[in-house]
């Protein structure tokens, strides 16, 4: 099995990138504040580097998609994205499209219930773009964010918080590129979260502190890491790796009925796996290829731990 290989030298990439682009327009700037309720806001910036967008939306209404925001751009590199969305009421929802050289930023704050955010930042090569969503619901209701990046070196962020436990969160980030970064993080119950990315070098972490709550993982490519905190009661994670020299972690802690499926195809991968507290908590791991190792801690009762290896000089181990 073989794949792409480690890439390296964003940084460099990216100074040469900026260097072509000195000498188009720059600057775009534009700024919209709304107060008020069922407000729509577009921007639209073509061509130039450094452009800047910020959009501002306070109101109170008691339908869906009060406030709409939408953002594109679609210069050369280094442009700002900022919308916040912070009104108490329901139906916030705030879409961004980013395309160009690379250095893009995103970042977006809501507020109440049926929030809905969409991050697609779209480069060639190096990417160094951003993307930051924020959703803080205190109505107790469902709210979304998606992230989608291509490109070297892209960082995504979602934290979703809840108040009440009627309807979770959704939130998916796609990568596509090496030395990514992707981090979700979710409180409150019955959330949902999936990362997926295609490349090397890159890190995966999942936070969920809520019960019923569900991480997935999808990967392909070499020294990956994925990393997923759970923290209360039956909550399960998904997590399968095609890839070489990729490390995988899942914490499982304090409560009942927790799972974890983990499958790996390819050599030298890492699972560590740790169950504390609670009753009844259950694993399996499925590892295919050589030169693999994995280790099950399980400081339960009612603990119940499956490991499956195929292939040469492989390590399992189990704690109970």
């Amino acid at each position: 099995m073989t794949f792409r290989t480690l890439t390296l030298g964003a940084v460099s990439a990216l100074a040469i990138s900026l260097g072509a682009s000195a000498a188009l327009a720059a600057g775009n700037t534009s700024s919209v504040t709304q107060t008020g309720d069922y407000n729509d806001a577009k921007v639209t910036q073509n061509d130039g580097t450094q452009g800047a967008s910020t959009i501002t939306q306070a109101g109170n209404g008691l339908k869906f998609f009060h406030a709409k925001a939408t953002v594109t751009q679609a210069g050369r590199a280094l442009n700002l994205s900022t919308i916040d969305q912070l009104a108490s009421s329901k139906g916030a929802w705030a879409t961004v499209n980013q395309s160009g050289a690379a250095g893009n930023t995103s970042s977006i704050k809501q507020a109440g219930a049926f929030a809905i955010v969409s991050v697609t930042q779209v480069s060639s090569g190096v990417g160094v773009n951003t993307a930051t969503i924020d959703q803080n619901n205190t109505k107790g209701v469902g709210l979304a964010a998606s992230v989608f990046q291509t490109g070297d070196a892209n960082a995504a962020t979602i934290i979703q918080s809840q108040s009440d436990t009627r309807l979770g969160g959704g939130s998916s980030v796609i990568q596509l590129g090496d030395n990514n970064t992707a981090n979700i993080n979710q409180s409150g119950n019955y959330s949902v979260a999936s990362i997926s990315d295609v490349g090397n070098g890159s890190k995966t972490t999942f936070t969920q502190t809520g019960e019923r709550n569900i991480s997935m993982s999808a990967r392909i490519g070499n020294n990956n890491n994925t990393a997923v905190s759970q923290f209360s009661n039956n909550n399960f994670s998904l997590i399968t790796g095609f890839g070489n020299d990729n490390s995988i972690n899942v914490k499982q802690e304090i409560k009942d009925g927790n799972s974890s499926t983990i499958m790996q195809n390819g050599d030298a991968n890492k699972v560590d796996l740790v169950q504390n507290a609670g009753n009844a908590s259950s694993s399996v791991i499925t590892q295919g290829g050589s030169y693999n190792v994995a280790l099950v801690t399980q400081s339960i009762v009612g603990g119940a731990s499956t490991i499956s290896q195929s292939g040469d000089r492989n390590t399992a181990t189990i704690k109970q």
